[in-house]
């Protein structure tokens, strides 16, 4: 029924309202059942809009800071300024689409700044460093996690913690994962010698696979009630599977990209999408198997560098290069942003903060780091004949240059806990809050000291005219020449990145 004494004009609006869908779109005029009279929404010029367009807007505003503040250091000032606004406005839920998830992490973040990467391994430098680099990243990775852990499992047994041997393992997988991003930048910079440049970069990159694939082995043996010698042989055949799985996948998209590229002489437009499926579609596949997705992706990038690069024209291959750096930038800045807010949206956590525990992990930590470099480097300079030796000076810069990011905070969330069982709880804060602060003072002093000791102790050079800036533009003036027509894979790009993102609830 409509109430007779509305108007004749509010009883026309109540009847077009009235169980047909029309209340959602149109105003409310006249009384209510309740006798009230509600506000006239009306037209209006402008209005405040906020809700709708909060989290976009944000993560804009992270964008273009990213183009500000270039290091990672400003861009985790940059989150904690934005989550300590939130914070003090009592708003800190409107930052749910900026909070970390390890699946997303795993899944887009990481595959465009390890295949960037990869893509940057494509020089002469690099092969002739193949042995040093894999001996530091693989034997020097081990060694540094065999040494912390057990080292910090002591500290816990004198009662300064409550971690067991297992936890203290993977706690020490996650804090030798190196991120060479700050390091890399100042290096660039100065123009250091290409031989110090890959060490450092082959070995943080190839490092990367070797923390997350320990990491998961020492998960596993969380799972199981005793572990045994049979349970550490197969955790050693399953450490060796897991890489060679991912060797053989990457390897193989790889060749498959070159193949297929020798056909796309009609249809340039698709190989830089062939390139990144491809690239994308291996790590998929290794993490679908269980394999090693980031092994898969640089070996799948290495041979797409090497082999299908040549298939491709000069337009293509200058559209997978700008994109996959562009990616790659954002992405890692992202995620030092998304640090920065985690460390005011988590404050809960910082109540269980062990301050021992986490002074015992960032020494051991730099400590290890030191003495397994001098170490391994010793064993190069006195058995690898045939190669530069590595000095006493490039020793320390690569010791010293040993930061702690976004591999080491993704898998410190990733720790697998028994929410109901408060102990289990207080180990995963005391491994989150350690982690963080062996990365803060990682990328804090150490990365802002580290140009200055390179200076101080004035590192050998790359030649004016060839140093590794120059010589990279230098070879790519040509090709820079042509007119950049991306065949719309910027636009693509970044409709894959939001879309992505929406699908993690980032947006």
């Amino acid at each position: 029924m409509i109430d007779d004494n509305l108007s004749r004009t509010d009883q026309i609006w109540t009847y077009l309202r009235k169980d047909d869908g029309f209340s959602k779109i149109l105003p409310t005029h006249g009384r209510h059942d309740d006798g009230q009279k509600r506000l006239d929404s009306g037209l209006k010029v402008a209005d405040w809009n906020y809700e709708n367009v909060q989290e976009p807007l944000i993560l804009t505003f992270c964008i273009i800071a990213i183009s500000i503040f270039k290091l990672c250091n400003m861009l985790i000032m940059v989150g904690l300024v934005i989550g300590f606004l939130f914070y003090v406005e009592n708003a800190d839920n409107q930052l749910k689409f900026l909070l970390f998830d390890s699946h997303a992490f795993f899944l887009f973040l990481l595959p465009p700044i390890i295949l960037e990467s990869a893509y940057s391994l494509r020089d002469r430098a690099f092969l002739e460093s193949i042995a040093t680099i894999l001996l530091y990243a693989v034997i020097g990775t081990v060694l540094n996690i065999v040494i912390i852990g057990p080292l910090l499992f002591l500290v816990c047994y004198f009662g300064f913690a409550q971690l067991n041997l297992i936890e203290c393992m993977i706690f020490a997988s996650l804090i030798s994962a190196v991120d060479p991003v700050a390091v890399l930048a100042i290096f660039q910079e100065l123009g250091v010698n290409k031989m110090l440049y890959f060490m450092v970069f082959g070995e943080s990159l190839f490092n990367d696979a070797v923390t997350v694939v320990t990491y998961n082995m020492f998960a596993a043996f969380q799972r199981v009630e005793s572990v045994g010698l049979k349970e550490i042989s197969l955790g050693c055949a399953s450490f060796v599977c897991v890489a060679l799985g991912g060797i053989i996948i990457g390897s193989i998209s790889g060749l498959i990209t070159a193949f297929l590229t020798k056909y796309t002489t009609k249809t340039r437009v698709v190989e830089p999408i062939l390139f990144f499926g491809m690239s994308y579609l291996s790590y998929l596949l290794a993490e679908l198997v269980k394999f090693s997705g980031i092994i898969s992706i640089i070996c799948c990038g290495i041979v797409q560098s090497h082999y299908a690069v040549e298939n491709i024209s000069s337009k293509s291959y200058i559209s997978i290069h700008y994109f996959s750096k562009v990616a790659s930038a954002v992405a890692e800045s992202l995620i030092f942003i998304i640090l920065g807010v985690a460390l005011i949206s988590h404050s809960s956590i910082w109540k269980q903060f062990n301050a021992i525990f986490a002074f015992w992990a960032l020494f051991l930590c730099i400590i290890t780091r030191f003495a397994v470099v001098f170490f391994l480097t010793h064993f190069v300079n006195r058995f690898f004949l045939g190669m530069r030796r590595v000095t006493r000076d490039e020793q320390l810069i690569v010791a010293y240059g040993g930061l702690r990011g976004a591999i080491t905070f993704s898998l410190a969330f990733m720790f697998v806990i028994d929410t109901t069982d408060r102990d289990k709880v207080m180990v995963k804060n005391i491994m989150l809050t350690s982690s963080y602060v062996v990365i803060l003072f990682t990328v804090f002093v150490q990365g802002i000291t580290l140009k200055p000791l390179v200076k101080l102790i004035r590192i050998q050079l790359q030649a004016k005219d060839t140093s590794l800036t120059r010589e990279i533009n230098r070879a790519r003036k040509k090709q820079e020449k042509c007119a950049i027509n991306s065949h719309g894979l910027l636009a693509a790009l970044v409709l894959f990145i939001v879309l992505s993102l929406e699908r993690q609830h980032f947006l």
